[in-house]
């Protein structure tokens, strides 16, 4: 069983610490992150009796009480409980229905959405058809929208109790909802975004992107392309979900052009210039990193500069596994930021490093029972990983 002795250091600004023995030392404590309570307040109450022996306790407490969170970070790798109300994740389709999209969540997690959570043009459409009580012209189910494999940006809606007693995760793709944390004056031309067709004009599609104040507009002839391509030539529907460079913002951010293209998409880059924040970071996004630190169950990084991010072991390239060391340039892709503790996660693997790509299904074990199995490492609250016979490495979450 892999050691867990190291930790990673919470999303957010990089901070020196003047010492890492804390980080080092084992917990044993049932609740190590509680992400309901604040931190504590550096304002101390005076007091008469020993105030330099209270100010010491109250420092070590703090000191304490981050290291303990910031282990659970690492050791109880992303797990349903870590999801939580507003938070924004990178999901791939699994499952197309009438109804409903089931999402594939990193490390093994899954959430449903709903036919009403696609974009607002969407569930207009659907509500007059369900008034008039007959088909509504250019009104296409899900599955002529979404296909198995797609990547999509997430935001976690709720979290409940299914009749059964487990966990059930909602998500919405709704551009309001997932880009809401985007303002009209935070748009730069660069910026890979995703939203959804809302109309079909004379010369292109506005295209919902979910940001107050911005009307995005998509001119035929970058999407022509896109049309060939991946629609079978035919015109883009409304609901359709795409992932978008902005080419140009002109209004502060009031008009934008968009982009569709391939070669655009998949090589966009989140950078510096772009002022992204630790409020406003979108899941999806390939940066730029330098690794900080390797530790048994993955990396630590630094990037935009100022930002600190997590990779665990299942998302480090499995062509690089092991090779990793301090200072080394990557590219990774953002999977998730918690809302409150601003954790940022991301991944290596070179599949997620090409935004607009579908993921394979690669998989040759699907459904399969496999026997003697041999566990090759067990992460307290999180699961267990197997080495299969073809050298697969397989997880299995509690």
């Amino acid at each position: 069983t892999a050691t867990m002795e190291e930790s990673f250091p919470r999303g957010g600004t990089r901070k020196t610490h003047k010492s890492e023995k804390a980080l080092q030392k084992s917990v044993e404590q049932d609740n190590l992150f509680d992400l309901s309570t604040e931190e504590e307040s550096t304002k101390r109450k005076k007091s008469q009796k020993g105030p330099a022996k209270t100010k010491k306790l109250k420092t070590e407490k703090r000191e304490s009480s981050k290291s303990i969170r910031e282990k659970f970070e690492i050791l109880n790798i992303l797990n349903i409980e870590s999801l939580c109300e507003g938070m924004r994740i990178l999901g791939c389709v699994k499952e197309v229905n009438e109804l409903e999209l089931v999402i594939s969540l990193p490390n093994g997690l899954r959430g449903f959405v709903q036919v009403t959570e696609i974009c607002d043009a969407y569930t207009k459409k659907l509500n007059e058809q369900v008034a008039q009580e007959e088909p509504v012209k250019d009104l296409v189910g899900l599955p002529e929208l979404f296909s198995p494999g797609m990547l999509v940006r997430c935001v976690v809606s709720s979290v409940g109790i299914t009749e059964r007693g487990k966990k059930s995760v909602k998500l919405s793709l709704n551009p309001r909802n997932v880009n809401e944390v985007l303002s009209a004056e935070a748009l730069k031309p660069g910026m890979l975004l995703t939203g959804t067709v809302s109309s079909l004009e004379d010369h292109g599609y506005v295209v919902d992107i979910g940001v107050s104040g911005a009307r995005a507009f998509l001119p035929l002839q970058k999407a022509q392309e896109y049309i060939r391509q991946k629609n079978k030539g035919a015109k883009l529907k409304v609901g359709q979900y795409l992932h978008c460079i902005i080419e140009e913002v002109k209004g502060n951010g009031g008009v934008v052009g968009l982009s569709i293209g391939h070669s655009e998409v998949s090589a966009a880059i989140a950078t510096e210039e772009q002022n992204w924040t630790l409020n406003n970071l979108l899941p999806g996004l390939v940066v730029k990193a330098q690794v900080q630190k390797v530790t048994p169950v993955g990396l630590t990084l630094n990037f935009l500069s100022f930002f600190t991010g997590l990779v665990d072991f299942m998302h480090l390239d499995p062509k690089k596994a092991g090779t990793y060391f301090s200072n080394q340039a990557v590219r990774a892709c953002v999977l998730c930021v918690h809302p409150r503790t601003r954790a940022v996660r991301l991944s290596l693997r070179p599949v997620f490093l090409q935004p607009g790509r579908s993921l394979p299904r690669s998989c040759q074990h699907l459904g399969a029972v496999l026997d003697d199995v041999p566990v090759q490492s067990f992460i307290s609250k999180a699961g267990a990983t197997f080495r299969l016979k073809d050298g697969a490495l397989a997880y299995a979450r509690l």
